[in-house]
């Protein structure tokens, strides 16, 4: 098979910095950090989507005491599911703003180290 067939390959022309693809028609160059910023972007949109989720669904919630009362009335119940659809959301947004802490600590730290190899220090 001729050499020019074959599919090419990205090639890294710095640890943390540039990938150069070939293609047929030219080249296309995708920086790192460029990509880490769109990721991290779409995590922490996706956790401001789930708290304001949240304060939307715990704002209709009630501060009620419920006494004496043998058959739950029906604010009785929808203050139930309520608190029990809070309760199933809250994993995920702690998994959600982990992830984003993460990813934020991660685009720093790429940032800091591209800087750092730009100004020749490391």
């Amino acid at each position: 098979m001729p050499l020019a067939l074959l599919p090419s390959k990205p090639v890294p022309t710095h640890p943390l910095g540039t990938w150069t693809r070939m293609k047929h028609s030219g080249g296309s160059t995708m920086n790192t950090l460029t990509v880490m910023v769109g990721i991290w972007g779409m995590v922490v949109a996706a956790f401001v989507a789930l708290m304001i989720y949240r304060s939307q669904l715990v704002q209709n919630e009630t501060d009620q005491l419920f006494l004496g009362e043998e058959e739950p009335s029906s604010t009785h119940q929808e203050n139930d599911d309520i608190i029990r659809r809070a309760d199933k959301l809250q994993p995920v947004v702690k998994g959600v703003g982990g992830a984003a802490a993460l990813a934020t600590f991660l685009v720093i730290g790429v940032w800091l180290v591209q800087e750092l190899r730009q100004s020749n220090l490391i």
